[in-house]
């Protein structure tokens, strides 16, 4: 909801919040949401390795965007 502003005002800081909650449950979408905000500096501070950890969490659970997230990550 804070990341497109659904119905509540749009707050990528509030959005990260979340994620991190959610993520601290092993939520999957939250672990990739938060690696896309990492590497993207998206309400936060830039930090590839933020986000290849979160990419690896979610690739545990053997979600195919984190596959290839970390692959592009390791092609740098």
């Amino acid at each position: 909801l804070y990341a497109s502003g659904g119905g509540v005002p749009m707050s990528l800081e509030e959005a990260n919040h979340w994620y991190r909650v959610a993520a601290s449950g092993n939520v999957t979408m939250a672990h990739v949401k938060l690696g896309d905000h990492y590497l993207g500096g998206k309400g936060i501070e830039k930090n590839p390795r933020m986000a290849f950890h979160h990419y690896t969490q979610a690739s545990h659970a053997e979600d195919p965007y984190a596959f290839y997230m970390l692959s592009v990550l390791y092609s740098k």
